[in-house]
């Protein structure tokens, strides 16, 4: 298969792809295939595929290749860091559908502590900025920092 792909960076690539798999993670679907580009294993954010084209292509480098067994993924890891956030009650759905049970545990005031691992990135700020006012970062402080940061330019379009 073959589409256009918009990245994280805001960059259009046209990429050609043997789909393996779909998967949920970091609360969105991915397709995660081997790249003809990269000669790797790639995951992609379903919503950012566009021109797909599904076709019947034979390759030199996956012919014969057993595509569907967990030996042949080989991501790359991201870097993660531990957060620990508090999350105000009315955010509840919010909270369950973002982070393991197991990192949730709600105060007597009925607020969440979430005390979880993420992946690094840019997204991370701009992702937990959908929370809203309902939502602080206890720690690390650099993840705050970069938060008050994104605000004060929030606030400077205002």
């Amino acid at each position: 298969m073959n589409f256009q792909y918009l990245n994280a960076k805001n960059e259009v690539s046209n990429r050609e792809v043997y789909p393996f798999r779909v998967v949920f993670k970091n609360n969105a679907w991915y397709l995660t295939g081997y790249s003809i580009e990269r000669k790797a294993t790639c995951s992609f954010k379903l919503t950012r595929l566009s021109d797909l084209n599904v076709e019947q292509t034979d390759h030199p480098e996956v012919t014969g290749q057993p595509w569907l067994t967990e030996s042949t993924v080989q991501s790359t890891p991201v870097p993660q860091i531990q957060v620990r956030l508090r999350l105000a009650e009315r955010l509840k759905y919010r909270v369950f559908e973002a982070f393991p049970k197991s990192d949730i545990n709600q105060n007597k005031s009925g607020e969440f502590e979430v005390v979880t691992m993420v992946n690094e990135g840019d997204w991370m700020v701009t992702y937990l900025l959908s929370f809203g006012s309902g939502l602080t970062v206890l720690a690390p402080q650099s993840l705050r920092d970069q938060l008050r940061s994104e605000v004060q330019k929030i606030l400077a379009n205002y």
